[in-house]
């Protein structure tokens, strides 16, 4: 197993925006939490989403159709 040390200068390259990516997209943290995760204001962080093409909104089709 091979561990990295989360250092102020790994975090200024993108690794905490790209974990709290992750995280929400994969619905373990909210948009919020994930925002709070990158050190981003949210609606830094739902543009930064928007540029790596990741929906914000999560839809059912169904609720959707009766919308």
């Amino acid at each position: 197993m091979v561990g990295v040390p989360f250092t102020e200068y790994l975090l200024e390259q993108g690794v905490g925006i790209n974990f709290a990516i992750h995280l929400f997209k994969n619905q373990i943290v909210t948009l919020t939490k994930a925002a709070r995760i990158a050190y981003k204001p949210l609606a830094e962080f739902i543009q930064i989403l928007g540029v790596m093409g990741v929906d914000v909104v999560d839809y059912d089709p169904d609720e959707l159709e009766r919308d």
